[in-house]
């Protein structure tokens, strides 16, 4: 059925965004005493926002780059939920999306401006 391919589209999409993420912060914490309590969906750094707002605070990547990749989950989210077919075409996606774009064309890398090294 056409709803369940769906939903494997967007578990796929899920984890690819969230397993980068997971191994740049582990990196930068001290390992957990016993079993990880922080990382699991339900828990306090289980969602992609959480992930991203740590990173920034962190000091593992910017302002710019926080707020171009809260934008990417925004647009990742709409496409997930959406009950219609969506495209990146659309008006509502110009504009941040662009925004976007010409961030990353000035900034290539994601390594934050003057972050602490570790």
């Amino acid at each position: 059925p056409r709803g369940l391919a769906r939903q494997g589209r967007q578990a796929r999409t899920g984890q690819t965004f969230r397993r980068p993420w997971n191994v740049l912060l582990k990196a930068s914490l001290a390992p957990p005493s016993g079993s990880e309590t922080l990382f699991p969906t339900d828990r306090p750094l289980g969602s992609f926002g959480a992930r991203i707002a740590l990173a920034q605070r962190l000091g593992l990547i910017d302002h710019q780059v926080e707020r171009a990749l809260h934008t990417l989950r925004r647009v990742r989210n709409a496409f997930a939920h959406s009950t219609t077919v969506a495209s990146l075409g659309e008006a509502s996606y110009q504009q941040p999306l662009g925004d976007c774009y010409r961030h990353a064309r000035k900034k290539p890398t994601l390594g934050a401006a003057g972050a602490h090294p570790r």
